[in-house]
């Protein structure tokens, strides 16, 4: 029962992970999207 445990709290762990990095993500490019449009139609 342990292993199954184990296996679990890596799999929730990775979720967890993958979850924080897509929203980094996101983030990133709401928050770099306009700056770059408007660099580009500046220049």
């Amino acid at each position: 029962m342990t292993v199954q445990t184990r296996k679990f709290a890596r799999a929730e762990k990775l979720q967890d992970v993958l979850m924080l990095s897509s929203f980094g993500f996101w983030a990133l490019l709401l928050g770099l999207g306009p700056i770059l449009i408007y660099h580009s139609l500046i220049s």
